[in-house]
């Protein structure tokens, strides 16, 4: 009785650590939740260790479903409705998707249990654990990629370590502080605040670094920045032109509609907003691929498409 309710309480840790992330990424941007999402897969990682390995697999499957039930949730409709399967079909693709491609909780859960104790202690344990999150990261399969480091994308001054080391970098970062924060907490005995000697040696230190240096980043962001110069105009154009099978994308005509439908509310946002610097066609504005070589294709993307496009780049200026 006493291990399932300590693996009831691990699955709500699950589904926290989903609804956490969701308020970390965008539109929320919630960064620091970043971070306390990678607490709580810390957490259950550290009661996993005196559990039944069968456990482990238990809380995978939770930490898989809750993921994508929550903080990715909209990928369930989109299966139903583009695969166009009843329910029950289409509840098993998902449930398949979550497996297949919510592995990194799994990866997470076996490197840690069977890596010494001795091995993740100390700050060199702190590198260690936060590599396993990076690596986890880096080789999960995934159709729709995310890692924790997509969580510090609210955050412009900590996006921009990407460029040094891609987002694993900044899922790296992430555990890392999330490993100093999680042994900076109240002990279950003495309910005081308590800390490791080797956080209070070398770990409470550095981690009083990356704090400033987190800090300072914020303050420099949200200092008002003197602005020289004229701001780039620009104008973003999305159409809508819904759920089409695949005899819709070799359809001249209802490509032909679809492509005009784009351009001429390109125009209409010009005549409307003025000249513009940069016109914006986002993911999925017009579903046609010009390069292939189908012979379909020869009379949607002709010599009027590119005059058309030409056109509106003029008339933009």
């Amino acid at each position: 009785m006493q291990l399932h309710r300590t693996v009831g309480i691990l699955c709500i840790a699950a589904f926290i650590h989903a609804f956490v992330l969701i308020l970390a990424l965008s539109p929320f941007d919630l960064w620091p939740l970043a971070i306390f999402s990678c607490i709580c897969v810390l957490y259950v990682e550290e009661k996993l260790r005196d559990l039944p390995l069968r456990n482990t697999f238990v809380l995978w499957l939770a930490f898989a479903i809750a993921t994508s039930l929550v903080t990715f949730g909209w990928i369930i409709p989109t299966i139903y409705r583009f695969t166009g399967e009843n329910v029950f079909i289409a509840f098993f693709l998902s449930l398949a998707y979550a497996v297949l491609f919510q592995t990194k909780f799994l990866m997470i859960f076996l490197a840690l249990r069977f890596l010494p104790r001795r091995a993740t202690q100390g700050l060199r344990g702190a590198w260690l654990i936060a590599g396993v999150f990076a690596l986890s990261d880096a080789l999960s399969p995934e159709l729709f990629p995310w890692s924790w480091g997509n969580g510090l994308w609210g955050a412009p001054w900590l996006r921009q370590l990407a460029g040094l080391g891609s987002v694993y970098l900044l899922s790296f970062f992430v555990a890392f502080c999330g490993v100093l924060l999680y042994r900076i907490r109240l002990s279950e005995k003495t309910k005081e605040l308590v800390a490791y000697k080797s956080v209070l040696k070398r770990e409470r230190a550095l981690f009083l670094f990356l704090f400033m240096c987190v800090g300072l980043g914020a303050l420099l962001y949200y200092i008002p920045a003197k602005t020289d110069g004229n701001p780039v105009r620009v104008l973003i154009t999305q159409t809508n032109i819904g759920i089409a099978d695949k005899n819709k994308r070799v359809d001249k005509e209802f490509a032909t509609r679809a492509i005009n439908r784009l351009f001429n509310q390109s125009l209409e946002g010009i005549i409307q907003h003025g000249d513009v610097d940069l016109i914006v066609w986002p993911e999925a504005a017009m579903p046609f691929h010009s390069a292939s070589q189908r012979a379909s294709n020869a009379g949607i993307y002709s010599e009027t498409f590119v005059a058309a496009a030409v056109y509106i780049c003029r008339r933009s200026h």
